[in-house]
């Protein structure tokens, strides 16, 4: 019976826990989700494993940093924004074999796609 008490609190901190979550305004899987799909799907070798995730990390970092700045005007965060993208889809090159590259470059625009069908649904 104590244990059927403590994986119910469990379950129900759990389901409270991702309620804060998505009123913070979270939205889809988080980096390590991300990472370890995108792996998967490249099938990263051991070696390219700790570079990938250290520049989705940093990129995370650089692209929160820029929507959270209020002092920059719009239009000179969506150009330093461009040059972010520019700049991490040349280290994922120098990274990931050309097969890799093109998968992952093939990821990106379908994900795009995704984003703004979803995007002009709303």
């Amino acid at each position: 019976m104590g244990a059927l008490l403590a994986f119910t609190s469990a379950a129900q901190a759990q389901d409270t826990n991702n309620a804060k979550e998505t009123k913070k305004g979270k939205k889809g899987p988080d980096l390590q989700q991300r990472f370890d799909q995108l792996s998967e799907d490249l099938k990263l070798t051991p070696e390219q494993k700790p570079k990938v995730k250290a520049l989705m990390e940093e990129q995370m970092k650089k692209t929160r940093e820029l929507r959270n700045d209020n002092t920059t005007p719009a239009e000179e965060r969506r150009d330093k924004m461009r040059a972010l993208r520019t700049d991490y889809d040349k280290k994922m090159k120098e990274i990931l074999t050309p097969d890799q590259y093109e998968k992952w470059q093939k990821r990106t625009e379908d994900l795009k796609k995704k984003a703004k069908k979803k995007q002009e649904g709303q």
